[in-house]
Order: structure tokens, then C-alpha cells, then sequence
């Protein structure tokens, strides 16, 4: 997840904010956090966001639609509508 929100704010830069996301089924918390020229994604113990299971965690966060049409977002959560979906690989460049 690190890498796919550095990835997305380096290709196109990203509004700055941050949200916690937990995955219940896992018991796992992530904190995605945006500012300014810095992108990171952390494990962390804080209350979270928006929670949900795995496979619709997964689909909100990579697509491929917008999280709000997924599940209905709190407003702390609505900035993921402008950093997701983030990309699950990088296109080549065209061999022209």
C-alpha cells in the first residue's frame, strides 16, 4: 500500500489529508496520509475512518470504480474519492 500511494502521488499529485482504514477481518488499521510532496501508508492503532472486510477493502481502494460508488463514505473518508483507485501496476511506455 506504501508504494501504490507513493506511486499515484508521484504519477499525479495528490490533495493532502489523511484517513485510516481498517480491514476487519484482519485486524489491521492503515493510516494514509498525503502532505504535501510525501505520500505514506503505516499500520497504526487509531480509530479508524471507514472499516470493512478484505475483498471490499481491496475493491475500494484499487478499483475499478471511485470508493463512493463502492460503499457510502463518512466525510473523513472522502478524500479516498481523490486518491483511489490507486494503480495495482505501471503501464510501459509505448516501444514507438
Amino acid at each position: 500500500m506504501d508504494a501504490l500511494l507513493k506511486a499515484q502521488h508521484a504519477a499525479t499529485p495528490l490533495i493532502s489529508g489523511t484517513v485510516v482504514v481498517g480491514v476487519d477481518d484482519l485486524s489491521l488499521r492503515m493510516r494514509l496520509t498525503v502532505d504535501g510532496h510525501q505520500a505514506r501508508c503505516e499500520q497504526c492503532d487509531d480509530s479508524t475512518d471507514l472499516s470493512t472486510n478484505a475483498p471490499e477493502m481491496t475493491r475500494l481502494l484499487f478499483g475499478p470504480l471511485p470508493p463512493s460508488s463502492v460503499m457510502p463514505l463518512a466525510d473523513s473518508a472522502r478524500i479516498l474519492s481523490a486518491w483511489c483507485p490507486l494503480p495495482l501496476g505501471i503501464s510501459p511506455q509505448d516501444k514507438v
